[in-house]
Formats: structure tokens, sequence, C-alpha cells
């Protein structure tokens, strides 16, 4: 699909295991980022999203039955997390857009992130 220039929609990528796996559990980013490049040729997203939302709030939202492994680690751990979000997006201002998902509703947010992908194709078309 890449190579026919075809687009492609992740709600995961290698930044997830950087933040979960990194920050999250203390592994090395230097090691998580060479295993990374190899497992994917080097391959990056165009643009990565981050949803920007406090803990509490995202434990709030949580469905009964919808919480995964990773979130039944605890709050100390999402905290670490989410702080690895923030730190990568450091990396690269063009790839990685903050949006700050707090008292907002789910057709809010993913309407900012519809208008923010029709304008970056309709620039770099």
């Amino acid at each position: 699909a890449i190579e026919n220039n075809i687009f492609i929609l992740c709600d995961r990528f290698t930044d997830s295991t950087l933040c979960y796996q990194g920050f999250g559990r203390g592994l090395k980013i230097e090691d998580l980022d060479i295993l990374n490049n190899f497992a994917t040729f080097n391959t990056k997203p165009d643009i990565t999203f981050i949803l920007d939302i406090e803990v509490s709030e995202a434990i709030k939202r949580f469905s009964y039955g919808d919480i995964d492994r990773m979130e039944e680690e605890g709050i100390e751990f999402l905290e670490k997390v989410k702080n690895g979000y923030l730190e990568i997006a450091k990396r690269d201002k063009n790839r990685y857009i903050i949006l700050d998902c707090n008292d907002k509703s789910i057709q809010k947010i993913n309407q900012e992130i519809v208008d923010y992908v029709q304008n970056y194709y309709k620039k770099n078309i």
C-alpha cells in the first residue's frame, strides 16, 4: 500500500512501543528505536496524532470490560506512558500533532483530526 501511495490509517505504531515499553516499563529507548526501525524498514508516518488527556479523565472514560492489560498497570504506569508520548512529540514538530482531548467529545476530537488530515494532504500532494 505504501509503495502504491495508498492512504493508511493505524491506531498504533512504533511510537506505542517506545512509550509503553520504553517510558512505561523502562526498556532502553535507543534499543527500541533500533528494533522498530528494523521491523518497519525505517517506515515513519506522515502524521502522528497524540491524544493528550489527563490520566484521571481517561480512566473515567474507560468502559467496563474495555480495559486492556496495559491500562490495568495503574495510574503511575499510565502517567509514564503519557509523558513518554509528550517527550517523543518533541522529536519532530511537523509530524507529531498533540490534541488536547480534555473536556472534548469524541465527535469534536474526530472532527479536529479529519480537518487536520484534509488540510495536510491539500498542502502536501
